[in-house]
């Protein structure tokens, strides 16, 4: 990764409400790793689209491969809070990939422990059940997180439990859990309304220029 995105990613190591999850993929006593690296015109392999994220499973168990859109991330690219949500969104696909492939095998870490939510879902799914997709589990369960960690990121004070983040914050939370632009609601909650002006957030922060009369946030490209 260029510097910029390093210094995003080590500042999301300081937050209050990722920090944990990153420290998953870096603890020398776990078995869970990370590689990042950066990917000119970024293509989804399922949709063919070019995407700000990418995240995979590898051929080597709990060993997972992030790749991050270098058009978006370059020092002129996307604002430094787009870049930090497209990070943590992707963080989170790796979370949720390591509980459900941990299904209690003989590794370090006590994933029942630390991440209750996705171990009773995914892995303790009744019999006949119907397990949700990462974006879906996302939205039900990681909305407020995602947002408090970016109100976080930006202002560099850590919400109090139980505060929800301002509205630009979860709007980001949101964008990336459904097709931009859609003009179908995936969640119940989100009126045709709200996913125009979480699509039109998400398309400001990552391109840093303003559009349908929305300025991007205050947040330069590269923290130095």
């Amino acid at each position: 990764m260029d510097n910029c995105t390093k210094a995003i990613l080590n500042k999301l190591k300081q937050n209050h409400d990722i920090a944990k999850i990153i420290a998953r993929f870096e603890n020398p006593q776990s078995s869970y790793v990370i590689n990042f690296s950066q990917v000119p015109n970024l293509v989804d392999p399922i949709t063919l689209e070019i995407v700000y994220g990418l995240f995979e499973p590898t051929s080597q168990d709990y060993v997972y491969s992030i790749k991050l859109n270098s058009n978006s991330f370059n020092n002129n690219g996307g604002t430094s809070l787009g870049k930090a949500k497209v990070i943590i969104h992707e963080i989170l696909h790796a979370l949720i990939g390591s509980v459900v492939q941990y299904q209690g095998t003989n590794t370090s870490g006590t994933t029942m422990q630390d991440f209750p939510i996705i171990w009773n879902e995914y892995v303790n799914i009744k019999k006949g059940g119907t397990t949700p997709s990462d974006h879906e589990f996302m939205g039900l369960h990681y909305v407020d997180v995602i947002s408090s960690a970016l109100q976080e990121f930006a202002t560099g004070v850590a919400l109090a439990d139980g505060v929800q983040a301002e509205g630009i914050y979860r709007d980001l939370a949101w964008s990336g859990l459904f097709v931009p632009f859609s003009s179908t609601s995936p969640f119940p909650n989100l009126t045709n309304q709200d996913l125009l002006r979480i699509s039109v957030r998400q398309k400001v922060e990552m391109e840093s220029s303003p559009f349908n009369g929305v300025n991007p946030t205050n947040n330069p490209p590269c923290i130095n």
